[in-house]
């Protein structure tokens, strides 16, 4: 069997802690494994062919969603279909989504024009301003009062905000592969929260209940549901697809169990 990974580039040297693992466990079970980042190979749109009995979007970047829409065309297998993937993508969608099946998060605001926020901070109090489809929490901005209002400078045409939940200042990390679920917290650092050190936490019920029901929701086999612990509930922040599973001990065995188990179905 061939696996493929499209995989995110950050940097010369840098290797990823738990796919080297899983990339190796793979191979001990014959599999080819192959991987690469996107960014840095041309594609021709007529020569690109399935060459993998399974691919992994192990990125968000738009270089990753555009090969791998191309290669969906064409048929091929997915860990994460790519119609799920398209579906986090964009935050207003899956905030709706999320929302029309009871999963709690935060109330959510669409305008062109950032300053007609004013009236949800008057009602809701601080709102969290995000690009649609944003990673990585780059671009994120808390804004608590008019003042701040005034200075937020946002790309014009579609500025989407959410209802300000304060909790500890520590994001649940909510993993899942398959029906396994793990949780994790950590700091929020807009930008590069993804590569802080992680805190293993247990799971609760609840945790376990929303996540597991964001993935049916979605349609996800491997993912990851930002939580926040707020005074008046657990909230959804965010589902990422394929996450790096940071602070998890053992995962590895279990990543790749999942993904040989499913290649091998497949063929």
């Amino acid at each position: 069997m061939r696996i493929c990974f499209l995989m995110e580039d950050r940097g010369p040297g840098y290797v990823h802690p738990v796919m080297s693992v899983v990339f190796e466990l793979l191979r001990a079970r014959g599999c080819a494994v192959d991987w690469y980042f996107p960014e840095r190979r041309v594609f021709s749109l007529d020569d690109l062919k399935i060459e993998h009995d399974l691919y992994v979007l192990k990125s968000s970047s738009l270089m990753t969603y555009q090969v791998g829409g191309i290669l969906a065309a064409k048929g091929a297998r997915m860990i994460n279909s790519f119609a799920a993937v398209q579906r986090i993508k964009n935050k207003v969608e899956i905030n709706r989504l999320l929302r029309d099946h009871d999963v709690p998060v935060p109330d959510a605001y669409l305008t062109g024009d950032i300053r007609q926020l004013q009236s949800a901070l008057v009602t809701k109090g601080p709102l969290i301003a995000k690009p649609y489809r944003g990673r990585h929490g780059l671009g994120v901005v808390v804004i608590r009062g008019r003042e701040e209002l005034e200075r937020v400078r946002l790309p014009e045409g579609c500025v989407y905000a959410e209802a300000f939940k304060a909790g500890d200042g520590e994001d649940r990390k909510v993993y899942v592969v398959g029906d396994r679920v793990y949780a994790s917290k950590k700091r929020f650092a807009s930008g590069e929260s993804f590569l802080n050190h992680a805190q293993e936490l247990d799971v609760t019920p609840e945790m376990r209940e929303i996540a597991l029901r964001c993935g049916a929701i979605v349609g996800l086999q491997v993912y990851g549901v930002d939580m926040i612990q707020a005074d008046d509930g657990l909230w959804v922040i965010d589902v990422n697809g394929f996450p790096g599973f940071k602070g998890i001990a053992g995962v590895e065995s279990v990543l790749a169990d999942h993904l040989y188990n499913y290649a091998r179905s497949g063929s």
